[in-house]
């Protein structure tokens, strides 16, 4: 009995011992992921992202739905989609041009 049991107590030091192997390795993994991980970039991507950017605008006009603040958004995000628009239109022109020439 005596045995088993000090089988049994290795088998746990074993297994003790591999699971803090294991929690060394996935954080040195993470921590080389950090370092490599361009932060300020890789938060204007989120920013600049679709879902991200509509879902802050829509957060921007629940927070001043019925004030100044939700037209101003609303006026400014009227005023970026056609400042966008005119913008890919004028490079289409351009781009056209260029080529005609």
């Amino acid at each position: 009995m005596s045995k088993e049991l000090e089988q049994l107590a290795l088998r746990k030091q074993l297994l003790q011992a591999r699971s803090a192997l294991y929690r060394l390795k996935m954080q040195h993994e993470i921590r080389t992921i950090g370092q490599s991980l361009q932060w300020a970039k890789v938060g204007s991507k989120v920013i600049g992202s679709y879902p991200i950017r509509s879902a802050l605008l829509g957060f921007a006009y629940k927070v001043f739905q019925g004030t100044r603040g939700a037209r101003l958004v609303g006026f400014a995000t009227r005023a970026f989609i056609v400042a966008k628009t005119v913008s890919s239109i004028i490079n289409l022109f351009r781009s056209s041009a260029d080529r005609q020439s």
